[in-house]
């Protein structure tokens, strides 16, 4: 092998010329940083489970497919707390490139406690025969972008009747327990 050491002095530097050739150099740096980056594709950005059904017996489930496209692994992960009525499996994972992942979105009613929760800033009347839920589920990829995916799912008029007589039912029982165990209050000055 044969190495050398030269020194070059320049009288002037074409700045037309050097422009185009920075811009082709970060150019260049930027689509090699843009290949380091895992890319991943979603089946769809929304899932509609449809009607959910009698609590604790029965799920609701669709599939959210997440597909490689990128030059590197994809570790993805779920990074928010879900509802109650919604949530992944797997909740992670990683992807070799053009590798494909189904992931179940599964949607159940919640028990009757949970479920006056979210139903609370609805309003619900005699009318009204499904209420609706929704969730936003969001995907990040380690080094890479985020992603969201928005689920919805109705409950039907059956499930919002029978939380309406738990809920009055309860508010009853609990009104007789408290106008029992608290002390008569005698108002000594009434004119």
């Amino acid at each position: 092998p044969i190495t050398s050491l030269l020194t070059v002095k320049f009288k002037q530097i074409d700045q037309e010329k050097f422009g185009a050739v920075r811009k082709g150099i970060l150019k260049q740096m930027d689509v090699r940083e843009n290949a380091a980056l895992p890319e991943v594709e979603l089946s769809t950005r929304e899932i509609n489970l449809g009607e959910l059904t009698s609590a604790g017996t029965e799920v609701v489930s669709k599939v959210l497919e997440i597909s490689n496209t990128g030059l590197i692994d994809a570790i993805w992960k779920l990074d928010n707390q879900l509802k109650p009525w919604v949530r992944l499996s797997p909740d992670r994972g990683t992807l070799l490139p053009v590798q494909k992942v189904e992931v179940s979105v599964i949607g159940e009613i919640p028990p009757p406690q949970t479920l006056k929760e979210l139903l609370q800033p609805q309003q619900t009347d005699s009318t009204t025969t499904t209420a609706k839920l929704d969730e936003i589920i969001v995907i990040s990829l380690e080094g890479g972008k985020i992603l969201f995916v928005m689920v919805t799912a109705n409950l039907p008029r059956s499930i919002l009747d029978s939380l309406n007589t738990l809920t009055v039912a309860s508010a009853v029982q609990s009104s007789s327990s408290i106008s029992s165990s608290s002390p008569s209050i005698k108002t000594p000055f009434l004119l």
